[in-house]
C-alpha cells in the first residue's frame, strides 16, 4: 500500500534554501501540516504558528517576519528587541556612568525608539 507520506524522505533529503521555496517544498510543508506537524517560530515576545506558506519567510529573515507580523518596521522591531533584551536606561549620569535604570512594561506597541530607553528621571532630557 503506498501512502502520501512515502515521498517525504526523498524530498526532505533536499537541501533547502529560503529563497527557492519551490513547489515540491510547499508540497512537503503542506503533507507535514496535514499530519499534525505545527511549524513554530520562537521569538523575543512569545511564539507564533506558522503556515507552510510562511516558513519560507520566517527561514528568509526572521526579523523582518516578525516585524511585518506586528505591524511595525523593521528598523521599529529591532529597535525594541535590542532594548528588551536589556532593559536598561541607556542615560549617562553627570559623573559619566551609565543610569542603569531598570525600565519595565515596554510593550513593542508602546515602544518609542529614542524615548523608550530613558527612564522616567532621564526621559525629560530626551524631549529637550
Amino acid at each position: 500500500m503506498k501512502s502520501k507520506y512515502n515521498n517525504l524522505s526523498q524530498a526532505s533529503s533536499r537541501r533547502c534554501n529560503a529563497k527557492e521555496a519551490t513547489t515540491d517544498r510547499l508540497t512537503f510543508l503542506n503533507m507535514i501540516s496535514e499530519a499534525g506537524i505545527e511549524f513554530t517560530a520562537h521569538l523575543v515576545d512569545g511564539c507564533f504558528i506558522l503556515t507552510p506558506d510562511e516558513v519560507f519567510n520566517y527561514l528568509e529573515d526572521p526579523n523582518l517576519f516578525a516585524a511585518r507580523k506586528h505591524g511595525v518596521t523593521l528598523e521599529h522591531w529591532l529597535a525594541w528587541k535590542d532594548f528588551i533584551e536589556d532593559p536598561h536606561c541607556y542615560a549617562i549620569t553627570k559623573k559619566g556612568k551609565p543610569c542603569r535604570g531598570w525600565i519595565c512594561g515596554v510593550g513593542l506597541e508602546d515602544f518609542i525608539p529614542g524615548v523608550s530607553e530613558y527612564c522616567r528621571v532621564h526621559q525629560g532630557y530626551v524631549y529637550k
